[in-house]
């Protein structure tokens, strides 16, 4: 029995110590089981987390990516536009009359290309300009009524009046401060300007085409007689003229050209066969600007300032005349009739106003008649106009001359007729 018992309590205790070590082993593997399972369930986390940072890392280089490129179009539009406003702006420059400061936009000279109005306005003179009509001529005559910068107008009148070829520029030709025409204004006169017929200023005609030989069908005659008197009539009244007139001054005129130098002189049989060849062909121009002599003359301008062109041919051939005035060549002016006081001026190197020519002009004048010689050995006929010197030379002499006849005259008129 006691026996049973000893074994019954043996197989208790291994069954006891059986159930503990079983217990353990148990509590083992389930401990086991945790921590594998732990550790994926971490490397699962730590992937799903990596994943999820790697997503948003993305994004955010997507996001990146994309607002570049968006601000990239963007810039590439505005660009674009700009560049479209830009040559639209250049193409439209082009056409239209928009200011610029581009070099080659600029005139090297105004004044080759702009009208005497233009040119004396842009010196800061005021000009005006007056319509004469003389046998149907429109002749448009200009005026410097006050000194640049003054007020009202001058008292004293002057006119001035152009040679061959020329017109009104010819008085403005050599800027402020040189030219006559400012010089006197700058004095206190009041400066006409005159342009006859045919010139650039005065080509209209109320009834005839500038091409017909009715419009040409003039010379120097028709000029002194009727547009001389026409333009002095509207600057002033009526009655006789040398009553009108203080004082006369020619400045190389050209009344008598029998001693001429000029090489011109040789041209004058050639330009008389021309004449009449040209009116066969239905051109009475004197010297038009597509024949060989216009474009010589062309060539020949004072830098190319405004020119006369016209000159009737027709007082050259022998049959007008005879039916005009009754013999082969037109009558000769009786210059003793003139009693206005004359200044003439000459120069020794102009081969187109010779010394002898003028004396000879002086002596069929009134005596009260003076010549007044340039004090330059080396002074031609064209330094009247563009000489540097010419206020020295030339325009001083003028303002004294005009000082003197308005101290001693009541008429307050001046007539300055430039034969050359």
């Amino acid at each position: 029995m006691s026996q049973s018992v000893v074994v019954s309590a043996l197989i208790l205790f291994i069954a006891s110590q059986a159930n503990a070590t079983l217990d353990a082993f148990f509590m083992e593997q389930a401990d086991n089981i945790n921590a594998f399972f732990k550790q994926k369930i971490g490397r699962v986390e730590k992937a799903v987390n990596q994943s999820y940072n790697d997503a948003v890392s993305t994004q955010h280089r997507v996001n990146n990516y994309i607002e570049e490129q968006k601000k990239k179009i963007s810039e590439d539009v505005s660009n674009y536009i700009e560049n479209v406003k830009e040559t639209g702006r250049e193409f439209v420059d082009q056409y239209t009359f928009v200011p610029t400061e581009s070099e080659a936009s600029r005139l090297d000279n105004p004044d080759l290309v702009l009208t005497v109005p233009s040119i004396i306005r842009r010196h800061g003179y005021d000009c005006e300009t007056h319509t004469v009509l003389s046998e149907g001529f429109i002749l448009n005559i200009h005026r410097i009524p006050r000194a640049k910068n003054g007020r009202g107008y001058n008292k004293n009148t002057v006119l001035l009046h152009h040679g061959l070829f020329a017109s009104s520029a010819d008085w403005i030709l050599n800027g402020p401060d040189k030219s006559l025409a400012y010089v006197l204004a700058d004095a206190g006169y009041d400066v006409w300007m005159a342009n006859i017929r045919g010139n650039k200023y005065s080509k209209e005609h109320i009834r005839y085409k500038e091409k017909s030989k009715e419009y040409w069908n003039f010379s120097w005659h028709e000029v002194a007689v009727f547009d001389v008197p026409a333009v002095i009539d509207y600057i002033q009244v009526r009655p006789e003229y040398n009553n009108k007139l203080s004082v006369g001054i020619a400045l190389a005129p050209e009344v008598f050209i029998s001693n001429m130098e000029s090489p011109l002189k040789s041209l004058a049989g050639i330009t008389s066969n021309i004449a009449h060849t040209e009116i066969m062909y239905g051109s009475y121009e004197f010297v038009p600007k597509n024949s060989f002599f216009g474009q010589m003359h062309k060539m020949c301008e004072a830098q190319n300032m405004d020119s006369y062109e016209s000159f009737n041919s027709l007082t050259s051939l022998r049959g007008h005349n005879r039916r005009v005035y009754g013999q082969a060549t037109p009558p000769d002016y009786d210059l003793s009739r003139v009693t206005l006081n004359v200044t003439l001026f000459w120069a020794q190197n102009d081969l187109l106003s010779n010394e002898k020519d003028v004396r000879k002009l002086h002596e069929k004048l009134p005596t009260t008649t003076e010549m007044y010689l340039v004090p330059f050995n080396k002074f031609n006929h064209i330094d009247y106009l563009v000489a540097i010197d010419a206020p020295r030379l030339v325009n001083d002499k003028v303002l004294d001359v005009l000082q003197r006849s308005f101290v001693f005259e009541r008429s307050p008129f001046y007539f300055d007729l430039r034969f050359g």
